[in-house]
């Protein structure tokens, strides 16, 4: 029988590495020959550090309270010494391969022939459509949030030019995401509610129009967070809410509220709300009041 072990772990080891992936994705830009499809492709350069994140908050790889980045037990996660061997690998793995693209851009950019303006990288401040920043900001926030930091790092930049190492670096990355979730199957529903909370900040951050656009962005790649998405867009301009907790003798009343009388048509529109918690005597809407006082009439 292979050891078991807490699913505790030194910095320095797996907790270290997680942090360099995490950190080389900050380094990326992408160049000027990568034209229409610029906007596309950085929404999934950071859709798939988002996943990264992702899989690292499910099992406690950022810093607690105290300082201490370890793999916190708490969590109920079991591995046995040769799962932990084998995510090391796959972490170190995905570090490779960002490194080797690297070093695929640098050949590119010293070889004879390519032209100075092909090496131009792209300000996504100017070259993205309003949606696309938004979300792009949206995931930005997240991922900078979960490394407990106010703003990105300032770090100098290297960018990838080749559209077709692009696709084969991104599919790469999350094949070896995917493999570390069903490395630990115990994460898979963590990571679903971390997927309901980012979805709630990206929709207030730009609006319910942006999860279209990021469905579209993650579908290939991030089942979980695609499979959320497509559940609060099959709400269809209504309202999307989970997880709302009830105690004590709190009210909660979620839809529109339309008072008696009101007739005048109105167009209503689409909140999405996570993790809810009425307790008290406290009484909450979730959803519009038309025409009248809101919950509840006294």
């Amino acid at each position: 029988m292979a050891e078991t072990a807490g699913f505790v772990l030194a910095v320095g080891s797996i907790a270290g590495i997680f942090t360099s992936c995490v950190d080389c994705f900050e380094y990326i830009q992408l160049g000027r020959k990568f034209g229409r499809d610029f906007e596309s492709s950085l929404l999934k350069l950071s859709a798939a550090e988002l996943q990264l994140t992702r899989w690292g908050a499910s099992v406690g790889l950022y810093a607690n309270d105290s300082g201490d980045m370890t793999l916190p037990s708490k969590l109920g996660i079991e591995a046995s010494s040769r799962e932990i061997r084998q995510a090391e690998r796959t972490l170190g793995a995905i570090l490779a391969l960002v490194n080797e693209a690297k070093k695929k851009s640098e050949t590119y950019s010293t070889s004879s022939g390519v032209k100075s303006e092909d090496l131009t990288m792209i300000d996504p401040e100017t070259s993205s459509q309003t949606y696309e920043k938004d979300l792009l900001k949206g995931m930005r926030r997240i991922i900078i949030s979960r490394q407990k930091r106010t703003s990105a790092r300032n770090k100098t930049k290297w960018a990838l030019y080749d559209r077709k190492h692009f696709t084969e670096l991104i599919q790469e990355v999350t094949d070896h995401v995917d493999n570390l979730v069903r490395l630990f199957p115990a994460t898979v529903e963590p990571q679903k509610k971390l997927c309901y909370a980012e979805i709630s900040v990206i929709s207030q951050d730009s609006g319910p129009q942006s999860l279209e656009l990021l469905q579209d962005t993650v579908k290939d790649f991030d089942p979980l967070l695609s499979d959320v998405v497509k559940k609060a867009l099959e709400v269809n301009n209504g309202h999307f809410v989970h997880g709302t907790h009830i105690s004590d003798k709190a009210e909660v009343l979620i839809g529109d509220y339309h008072a008696v009388g009101f007739q005048r048509s109105v167009n209503a529109s689409s909140h999405t709300v996570i993790n809810t918690r009425a307790m008290g005597e406290s009484k909450t809407h979730i959803g519009d009041s038309f025409g009248g006082k809101s919950v509840f009439d006294d």
